[in-house]
């Protein structure tokens, strides 16, 4: 038909994550060179999984019901929760009253004992990326330091239907990166709120923020 310029056969799509956590060379720091050693990074340790580590999540909060964030005895992974967005002034969560939140059958009762929600699912998602232990997909879909303990922070802001702002994220950093401190904890602290404002000379306050705080204990800071 003269009318047809281009043809182009149909692709499959497919889910990237496989390819995702090869690419980012994730598989072979988690997998052990006694299993797989053709997979090993020369001079990397054997069998990375983020025991030991602290990982912070500032975000819109987590689900913390979900399987991909709990112990095989269904005990959270998750050390510390700080809603900023429950008055007076946010609302810590600690193990304990998680635990005893999980130990409920329905999602009324956990709420009646820690009330944090991810409305956006966006910090679940992330958690999930960072590390989630594969539970709630038989392993398939685990994320990075999948034995890490997790820091969750979620992020309030001052008009409702607005976005937190730059004070809200350094109160935030500060809580997790001294909670890590405290507890002498190797911290990888992830941000994915942010914005592109400024000069990008890291001079601002965010930015020479994050900077100072960034030497404390042993601390990284991803953007």
């Amino acid at each position: 038909s003269p009318l047809i310029t281009f043809m182009e056969k149909p692709k499959r799509l497919f889910f990237a994550a496989a390819n995702g956590r090869s690419a980012s060379c994730i598989t072979p720091v988690q997998n052990s060179s006694a299993k797989r050693p053709s997979t090993q990074i020369p001079g990397m340790p054997d069998g990375l999984s983020g025991s030991g580590t602290f990982v912070g999540i500032i975000d819109s909060g987590i689900d913390y019901a979900h399987p991909d964030f709990r112990n095989p005895d269904q005990t959270t992974r998750i050390y510390a929760l700080w809603d900023q967005s429950l008055q007076p002034q946010g609302t810590y969560f600690s193990s304990d009253i998680i635990n005893k939140a999980l130990e409920k059958t329905t999602a009324a009762e956990r709420y009646a004992i820690c009330p944090s929600r991810d409305l956006s699912g966006h910090g679940t998602h992330v958690a999930g990326i960072a590390a989630g232990n594969g539970r709630a997909s038989d392993g398939r879909n685990r994320g990075v330091a999948y034995e890490a303990m997790l820091i969750i922070v979620k992020l309030s802001a001052q008009d409702p239907e607005g976005f937190p702002g730059t004070t809200e994220l350094m109160q935030a950093a500060d809580f997790v990166v001294r909670l890590a401190e405290k507890a002498g904890k190797p911290l990888a602290l992830n941000l994915s709120f942010g914005n592109s404002y400024g000069s990008h000379s890291g001079t601002s306050l965010l930015e020479t923020f994050l900077n100072d705080i960034s030497g404390i204990g042993k601390t990284t800071i991803c953007t």
